[in-house]
């Protein structure tokens, strides 16, 4: 028996009606919810952005946000000093916008390609200068919710050493659907063509990212206190649900070089997110490498002759 929770875009606390589809589906839980598609907040000189999923259209008003609140620095305090870009538990969403994101924080170079059995599956995806192209210190989060289109982004800032990657394992969808209408007009068929790879030739599929900083997320509930209970990751939990777990995924491709995920690492709540009166330790420790960075620059800075 699968368990699901349905999240609903719309008013908090409204009503919500949804029906399982499947047989072996269970629905455990109903709400809607305010998609964190926003600068989620600021702490001192560091900024944290929030991207629930990547539809369109996510990079216009993420740009125009960004545009802002560079302007909003650049008066207060000379520029952004650090930024939290948090993909925890964003499943995904369009390549267009994937490559768009990653764009806005790289100057140049390769963003993703896709490889298949036929020539004409293969695109290669760029980067270009763009208005924003200041050096600050990026982190990741990731998670074992953050799959497809975030993993691109990940990949990518990873890959060009443009930002530091925190969390756990990613969920490893890697793989490129094409949709082929039938003869009839009135249905399609969906086929796998093609995987992803990043820009130094790592395969996502099956094996996902790995963390430059691997943070198990059962420090949560180590600092919520005691007394709180089994908390996200915590070790009784089940095997964790990724792409190479699901019956009939696409194999990772051999010698691609990435070094393969521990098959027993992670848990099935390891995509669990605390509450916003909840501690996370995930992102104070992204705050702690952003401030300890600065703090190394300046410190260089002043030994320079």
């Amino acid at each position: 028996m699968l368990d699901v929770i349905v999240l609903g875009l719309g008013v908090t606390g409204s009503a919500i009606a949804c029906e399982a589809a499947r047989r072996g589906m269970r629905v455990v839980g109903l709400d809607r919810y305010a998609p964190p598609h926003a600068f989620g907040s600021s702490h001192g000189e560091s900024r944290i952005i929030r991207e629930a999923y990547f539809e369109h259209p996510t990079y216009v008003p993420m740009v125009q946000r960004a545009y802002v609140l560079w302007d909003e620095l650049e008066k207060e305090s000379g520029g952004l000093h650090g930024l939290v870009l948090d993909l925890r538990n964003n499943p995904g969403g369009l390549l267009s916008q994937a490559v768009k994101v990653s764009d806005l924080f790289l100057e140049s170079g390769m963003v993703v390609y896709t490889e298949g059995r036929l020539e004409n599956q293969e695109q290669k995806f760029y980067a270009h200068k763009g208005p924003i192209t200041e050096d600050f210190p990026m982190v990741v989060l990731v998670n074992g919710g953050s799959a497809s289109a975030s993993e691109i982004v990940a990949g990518a800032l990873q890959d060009h050493k443009r930002a530091l990657v925190l969390g756990t394992q990613t969920f490893g969808k890697g793989s490129v659907q094409t949709i082929l209408p039938l003869a009839d007009g009135d249905a399609a068929i969906r086929l796998t063509t093609a995987r992803y790879f990043t820009p130094n030739g790592r395969s996502i599929q099956a094996t996902g990212i790995t963390p430059d900083i691997v943070m198990e997320p059962q420090q949560v509930a180590a600092a919520t206190g005691p007394g709180a209970g089994p908390g996200p990751g915590s070790s009784d939990a089940a095997d964790a649900i990724r792409e190479r777990n699901l019956p009939g995924h696409l194999e990772h491709p051999p010698d691609d070089g990435a070094q393969e995920p521990d098959e027993q690492g992670g848990s099935q709540n390891d995509a669990t997110m605390p509450g916003p009166d909840q501690a996370d330790p995930q992102l104070d420790r992204a705050l702690e490498l952003l401030k300890s960075w600065n703090v190394f620059k300046t410190v260089v800075a002043q030994t320079q002759p």
